[in-house]
């Protein structure tokens, strides 16, 4: 009796697990199915994508980043200008006569007249008197853009030409020239410090010279890198005032502490030249555009700061534009 149910349960046994396995089997079948109608599927869906009569393709990305409410934002671009064309040398061209070094020297007044009428649009008077010829006399100007319109015009007679992509693309990488030809966007905080590099770091030791007070003042100093350190200070509803300091930065990183009334941090940073006495200030409104450049001819610390050269060995001149593209909300209500 025992054994006959001991086989019994055997019998349900196997029973079951041949159930299972048929199960398993239609499974694999009914899934191995729908794969096969699904690839159909898709075969037919890549043919209607291929063509562009029955669909078409919206282009996505990402949601353009929101900007703080509570900051100035600042567009700083550092625009490449031709100060003046190549001298041709008669010998190498066969021209015996001169004409065509003649034509040339027109072409340069030409471009130089270009530089000026850009300036022209520029009012520099809205710099005190004392710091526009303190800075005259290091070879700098700067002034705020009073008519955009005919600012923009002037600008682009001069800019120079894009060159190839490879061209562009080294001048992105920074290593097209040793000045710098990068456009951001930069937000700030009223009373913070930011700082504006106008090109890189030079290499080895490189002399400077000053002029403050009627004083030549002149330093030696390794790897310098000149700056403007710029601070917005709040002058109405409509606008701020904006003050630029060139400073250079040179020498090794150094750490230092700083402490404040809550915390205590390490601050790594490159000893400074501060040139308080080249600092100006000068009232922007929304909108507004302040640019800053070196005179012509090139002299002292605005050809340091604004002349270069290029990969391909030109002489390479820039302008900084910085425009007032945000005030915080508070000014503005």
């Amino acid at each position: 009796m025992r054994w006959s149910l001991d086989f019994a349960c055997g019998v349900s046994v196997l029973s079951l697990q041949m159930s299972t396995a048929k199960a398993l089997i239609a499974f694999s079948f009914v899934s191995t199915a729908c794969v096969f109608v699904g690839l159909l599927g898709c075969t037919s869906l890549d043919s209607s994508w291929g063509d562009n009569s029955q669909t078409t393709l919206k282009p996505t990305g990402l949601p353009a980043p929101k900007l703080d409410a509570g900051s100035t934002i600042l567009e700083v671009a550092f625009v490449s200008i031709v100060i003046e064309k190549p001298t041709l040398d008669p010998v190498s061209t066969g021209n015996e006569t001169g004409e065509l070094l003649a034509n040339d020297e027109t072409d340069r007044k030409t471009v130089r007249d270009g530089v000026e009428e850009v300036w022209r649009w520029i009012d520099e008077t809205a710099i005190s008197p004392e710091a526009r010829t303190t800075l005259n006399l290091n070879g700098l100007r700067a002034g705020r853009v009073h008519t955009q319109s005919e600012f923009e015009r002037a600008l682009n007679a001069i800019r120079r030409s894009s060159r190839d992509d490879a061209a562009r693309l080294l001048d992105a990488a920074a290593v097209g020239s040793d000045i710098s030809h990068a456009s951001e966007r930069i937000p700030c905080r009223m009373g913070r410090r930011i700082e504006l590099p106008v090109r890189q770091p030079g290499s080895g030791d490189i002399s400077t010279l000053v002029s403050i007070g009627g004083v030549t003042i002149g330093r030696t100093l390794n790897t310098p890198q000149p700056l403007f350190a710029i601070t917005l200070q709040p002058n109405d509803s409509s606008g701020i005032r904006l003050r630029m300091q060139p400073e250079i930065q040179f020498g090794a990183m150094r750490q230092t502490w700083v402490g404040s009334d809550s915390a205590l941090r390490i601050d790594s940073r490159r000893e400074s030249w501060v040139m308080d006495e080249l600092a100006f200030e000068l009232a922007v409104a929304a909108g507004g555009t302040v640019v800053v450049g070196a005179s012509h001819p090139s002299l002292g610390l605005g050809e340091q700061m604004f002349t270069g050269t290029t990969a391909d060995g030109e002489v390479d001149h820039v302008l900084a534009v910085v425009r007032v593209a945000q005030l915080p909300d508070i000014m503005a209500q």
